[in-house]
């Protein structure tokens, strides 16, 4: 009798054992998945989205031309005024504004934000420090505050596990804050293997919730006002009609489209110098971007070990703007386990 039904205990342990492996996160399993997973992006052929999006590149080039980096802001809002007449329906100023006395007293910040003023549709990014719990303290920052999220929970909040939790927000100068048309944070998620896989789409800061920078630029270009930007808790983030699949963490996870070869480039210098017609820029999101070859920051993906900061930026914006998301339903580890519980009875009948 035993030995009748020995098969089927052992595919059942074998099985009982696999699930033990997968729920504890065992590193070899992960990192196997990662492989499998990562993989599978060189067998789909090219991906090109790039119609909506073009990346306005600072790079050697135009500093050979115009001068080291970093600029002064009023040569920032020289470019800014070059892309703008251009007419793109949303500009993602992909830098960095840290307060600076001498570009405050000389007037260029001011000069800068003039620029942003006349445009209405530039986006910048803030940086953060992330926190490991969530803080009790309830503040309203001014200018940040208009760009809060709404959540749909009975009580409006999510618990400290379900959001990137926020110590501190280092945001540009007032100037520049006042004018933007939207401000969005910037930060990094890292698998074991230090690829970037996943984008946080929202994080929590003294009672409220919000956006990544990809998140607004992206409700902006779908002409999206925060005030309808809804955190689905454990399941995604809706933007008017348009659901993002998360994890439970607020994490979108990234669907990478072919590395170097998917978006339109143009050298900044080209624009300044009227070398580029800018009427290709009409009604698209450009990127501003610094992507000079010793100045930018480089990331470990699963489409390329050396990916430029800001193409990493445009996947996430294509992936929204476009729909093109890959929903993996992390947030629901018990099907998995289910599922790998029923392949275990099915391999006990199939084997002999």
């Amino acid at each position: 009798m035993l030995k009748k039904y020995s098969s089927y205990v052992l595919c059942f342990l074998v099985s009982l054992f696999v699930v033990a492996l997968y729920i504890n996160n065992f590193s070899p399993m992960v990192r196997l998945e990662w492989k499998v997973q990562d993989m599978m992006y060189s067998f789909r052929g090219e991906e090109n989205f790039s119609s909506k999006i073009i990346m306005i590149d600072i790079d050697d080039k135009t500093l050979d031309e115009f001068g080291d980096w970093p600029w002064h802001r009023d040569r920032i809002a020289d470019l800014l005024a070059a892309v703008g007449h251009g007419e793109p329906k949303t500009v993602l100023l992909d830098l960095y504004f840290d307060p600076d006395i001498n570009e405050d007293t000389s007037g260029y910040t001011e000069i800068l934000a003039g620029q942003m003023s006349w445009m209405q549709n530039v986006i910048v990014p803030y940086e953060l420090s992330p926190s490991e719990f969530m803080k009790n303290k309830i503040s309203t920052p001014k200018y940040l505050y208009k760009s809060s999220m709404q959540v749909n929970s009975d009580l409006g909040i999510l618990d400290e596990n379900s959001s990137l939790q926020t110590h501190k927000v280092f945001l540009p100068p007032d100037p520049i804050c006042e004018y933007a048309a939207g401000l969005g944070f910037k930060y990094n998620v890292y698998d074991k293997d230090r690829k970037i896989r996943w984008e946080p789409l929202f994080a929590y800061y003294e009672g409220y919730y919000y956006p990544s920078l990809a998140l607004m630029a992206s409700a902006n270009y779908l002409g999206i006002q925060p005030s309808s930007m809804v955190i689905d808790g454990g399941s995604g983030v809706n933007l008017g009609n348009k659901k993002i699949p998360t994890n439970e963490r607020g994490e979108m996870f990234i669907n990478y489209n072919k590395a170097g070869k998917s978006f339109s480039r143009v050298s900044a210098s080209d624009i300044l110098n009227e070398r580029y017609n800018a009427a290709n820029i009409k009604g698209k999101l450009a990127i501003i971007s610094v992507s000079s070859e010793f100045i930018t920051d480089y990331y470990a993906t699963p489409v390329s070990d050396n990916l430029q900061a800001t193409e990493k930026t445009a996947n996430v914006l294509e992936n929204i703007i476009n729909s093109n998301f890959i929903n993996r339903m992390d947030s629901a580890p018990g099907r998995d386990t289910l599922a790998l519980l029923i392949l275990g009875a099915l391999f006990a009948f199939i084997l002999p």
